[in-house]
């Protein structure tokens, strides 16, 4: 699981973003390579499944980043201008090549 945050500097600091990426669903693990007796209890269970992730731990940072930034206008009327990040992600590139704010492009 991967949790992303997001701090505003000023006047007052707050969370204006959050995000949990879960590759594994608290009940049901690995749903991969399932029986038949699995299967059938996945279909019940596949709506409330809590993976929301499907992709490498090292993309992780990326995508939690991404989608805090482009839920940011609709929820808070703000964009982000700058990624703080431990420099051996992706994360940079991941918004430039996803544009979250049009053709802005995103510095480090």
């Amino acid at each position: 699981m991967l949790m992303s945050h997001v701090t505003a500097h000023g006047q007052r600091e707050a969370i204006y973003g959050v995000v949990v990426i879960d590759t594994e669903g608290a009940e049901c693990g690995h749903h991969e390579n399932m029986s038949k007796e699995s299967e059938k209890w996945w279909e019940g269970h596949r709506d409330n499944c809590d993976v929301n992730y499907h992709g490498s731990s090292p993309a992780m940072e990326a995508t939690g980043t991404l989608r805090i930034w482009q839920r940011s206008v609709e929820k808070h009327n703000l964009r982000y201008t700058v990624v703080i990040s431990d420099g051996d992600s992706k994360t940079i590139k991941h918004l430039n090549d996803n544009r979250p704010y049009g053709e802005i492009e995103i510095m480090c």
